[in-house]
């Protein structure tokens, strides 16, 4: 078939960033800068499909024809769970999260709403019959005027990004594990609320979002121009719950780096040769272009991961997106 790379390797190394393209996304590029390696496939069960998000090696698709949402494998390839029907489909959901490995009878996928409705929807990937709706609240935002931002799934509990103030705040998840009813209210509590987020954060636009890296829970904040979109420069902030404030962090040391897409962070821990450490690794916005940004020397460099960079044209889909494939994973599944 026309535009099919041929295979220039025996596995695809984690992590990998898949770029979907085509007409109706029906090819796949998975580029590994582990090996700087790509691989380009058509994938059946991902055609006229939207890669929503990722992670324990599973992504998360939307089928553009039917609205419904399923989960896939991508280092088996061969495992594939049809999620319920989501009410409100139409309803922007900004925050996706997995509680664990789809694999495991425990995990539940949660949507969160947390601007309109401000609700979760959830459901179990082993008895996936219907999802659980939860309004949420955030303990003294009494006006009703702050919203869910960003969040992530870390020790039980999930996190939150208010919009305000860049506030962070918590939610136990407990009693929503134990609990089917749609009649309970989520609360989410203030950790930290910032008075004076502009004596912190830049004034340009900013894009926040929320990770782990080494046992603590950072903040990335992602500052572009408003003309074009493109990163002027990223910085890193830790929570310090003793004056409940945001403290900045100018190194994560040389053995982590930090990998963004469109829906969420998350840090690797085994950089060498081929994986920068301190460093943050992104895609612009409508470009294929992979960037490094160091945190030793704020420097911005970019490179062309696989020749879907240089052929990208404006009237296909830009969905790219890190997938979280096990550094141990000899995935031979994605390789034609």
């Amino acid at each position: 078939m026309d535009d099919i790379c041929e295979a220039v390797g025996t596995e695809i190394s984690y992590p990998c960033l898949v770029f979907s393209h085509g007409m109706y996304t029906q090819k796949q590029t998975f580029y590994s800068i582990l090996n700087g390696r790509y691989d380009t496939k058509i994938i059946p069960k991902m055609q006229s499909k939207e890669i929503c998000y990722s992670d324990h090696g599973w992504v998360l698709l939307h089928d553009y024809i039917s609205n419904r949402y399923s989960l896939l494998n991508m280092i088996t390839m061969n495992e594939e769970i049809q999620l319920p029907h989501l009410p409100d489909p139409v309803v922007a959901y900004n925050c996706k999260i997995f509680t664990s490995s789809p694999s495991d009878s425990n995990c539940r996928i949660m949507f969160i709403d947390g601007y309109s409705e401000r609700c979760i929807m959830s459901c179990n990937t082993s008895d996936n019959d219907r999802f659980v709706k939860h309004y949420f609240k955030i303990m003294g935002d009494d006006d009703n005027y702050d919203h869910l931002y960003v969040a992530i799934y870390m020790n039980g509990k999930i996190y939150g990004l208010t919009l305000r103030c860049y506030g962070l705040v918590v939610a136990d998840d407990h009693d929503m594990m134990n609990n089917s009813s749609s009649c309970m209210t989520i609360r989410f509590h203030k950790l930290i609320q910032e008075s004076s987020p502009s004596k912190t954060f830049s004034s340009f636009l900013t894009s926040p979002y929320l990770t782990e890296c080494n046992g603590d829970l950072l903040l990335v904040s992602v500052s572009f121009f408003t003309h074009n979109e493109n990163v002027t420069g990223i910085r890193l902030f830790r929570e310090d719950l003793s004056t409940k404030a945001w403290t900045e962090v100018k190194s994560i040391g040389d053995h982590h780096a930090i990998f963004l897409d469109k829906m969420r962070a998350f840090s690797f821990s085994n950089c060498g040769a081929d994986i920068k450490g301190n460093c943050i690794y992104f895609v612009e916005t409508d470009d294929r272009s992979l960037y490094t940004y160091s945190l030793e020397d704020q420097s911005i460099t970019m490179t062309l991961p696989c020749h879907i960079s240089a052929t990208f044209t404006t009237s296909e889909s830009d969905d790219s997106l890190w997938i979280s494939i096990p550094p141990i994973t000899n995935n031979k599944n994605l390789i034609i």
